[in-house]
């Protein structure tokens, strides 16, 4: 092993050591509990090997959307689809406050319902690429990137780039979708 994947992965255990494992251990039981509760309350629905869950007030039927998103990506995109089904094992749909979120706890990604006047289109890709935004996360979190103070702004801006990467691929949402979250993104990164 080269001195720098020695020292990325020494630098990882000891940060989910110390802020995971030590500290937050607490919190870690809190999100398995919170998502039992989730699927005990909620019906849920697999696709590919990823449960997804709609989280109340919100119905399996809503979850439609979403298996057409992941069905977009898997059609327009394969290996960022694949980023997603072997890193993402829950994807629960919801009122949460950011449009998305991923924990590695269970491997969980959160999604934000969006509005009913955005187009099929627009929703779609907007979804499409939460999930690609997500699943780099996921990916980092397991390669053992650990988002320190020093590479939290990279991580991000590694996830916004591959989040524009997908978005590419569909110039008639691209503006309106990207312009969304780069209005998310500033406020993120300040």
């Amino acid at each position: 092993m080269d001195s720098r994947k020695l020292k990325r992965t020494t630098i990882y255990w000891l940060h989910r050591f110390f802020t995971r494992r030590v500290f937050q251990l607490p919190k870690q039981i809190l999100q398995l509990g919170y998502i039992y509760l989730i699927l005990t309350r909620s019906r849920s629905r697999p696709f590919r090997g990823i449960e997804l869950i709609a989280c109340l007030p919100y119905q399996v039927d809503s979850l439609s959307e979403i298996i057409a998103a992941l069905d977009l990506l898997q059609r327009s995109d394969p290996r960022r689809f694949r980023r997603v089904e072997n890193y993402i094992k829950w994807v629960l749909l919801g009122n949460f406050k950011p449009l998305g979120f991923y924990s590695s706890v269970g491997q969980v990604c959160g999604l934000r319902k969006m509005s009913r006047e955005s187009s099929d289109l627009f929703a779609l890709c907007g979804y499409a690429s939460v999930l690609v935004h997500e699943g780099t996360h996921a990916l980092l979190d397991a390669l053992r990137f650990a988002p320190t103070k020093a590479t939290k702004d990279r991580i991000e801006r590694l996830c916004i780039r591959e989040q524009s990467r997908f978005l590419a691929r569909f110039p008639a949402v691209r503006a309106n979708v990207s312009r969304v979250f780069d209005r998310i993104a500033k406020t993120k990164l300040r």
